[in-house]
C-alpha cells in the first residue's frame, strides 16, 4: 500500500463522489486487483464486509456462502485487509463496526463480484456508470466485469 499512499492514488479515490455511499466494494476489489497487478500481494489479503448490529444482509451473505440463497447483498461498508492493516478509499481505516465478515481474497472474489452486481441492495447515490471508470483509470485496473 505504500506505492498507493506515495502515488496520491488514495487522495484520487476518497475524491469520487460518493464513493462511500455505494461503492466501497468497488473500491476494495479495485484496490485489490491494483495490488495483484503490481505483485504487491503480501498473501494475508480479506475481503471484509462490515456490518451494524442486528443487519440481516450479515446473515444473507452467511447463507449464500453455505449455499442457501441465490445472490449476496451488500453491507454497511467494505474494505480490503492488507499486510496487517485495513484500508478503504481513504487509507487506513480504523473499524468500529461490530460485525464483520473476513473472506479470503484468494477464494473469495467471485463473492464480491456477484455481491457488487447485485445492483439493488447498494447505495445508488454512487453513480456507477460514471464513478467506475473513474476508479479504473486512477488505478489503472480493469472492472469490466462490474455491472454499471
Amino acid at each position: 500500500m505504500d506505492e498507493l499512499c506515495t502515488t496520491g492514488k488514495f487522495e484520487e479515490l476518497c475524491k469520487v463522489l460518493f464513493i462511500n455511499s455505494g461503492g466501497c466494494a468497488i473500491a476494495m476489489l479495485a484496490i485489490y486487483r491494483y495490488l495483484k497487478k503490481k505483485n504487491l500481494l503480501k498473501g494475508d489479503e480479506k475481503f471484509v464486509y462490515l456490518y451494524g448490529e442486528h443487519d440481516p444482509y450479515l446473515e444473507i451473505n452467511q447463507k449464500y456462502l453455505k449455499g442457501e440463497v441465490h445472490s449476496p447483498v451488500s453491507c454497511d461498508h467494505a474494505v480490503l485487509f492488507h499486510n496487517g492493516k485495513l484500508w478503504d478509499s481513504n487509507g487506513i481505516f480504523n473499524n468500529w463496526y461490530e460485525n464483520l465478515q473476513k473472506l479470503d481474497a484468494n477464494k473469495y472474489e467471485s463473492f464480491v463480484v456477484n455481491s457488487i452486481n447485485n445492483c439493488g441492495v447498494w447505495n445508488s447515490l454512487f453513480n456507477r456508470k460514471v464513478r467506475i471508470p473513474q476508479i479504473e483509470k486512477i488505478l489503472g485496473v480493469n472492472l469490466k466485469d462490474i455491472e454499471r
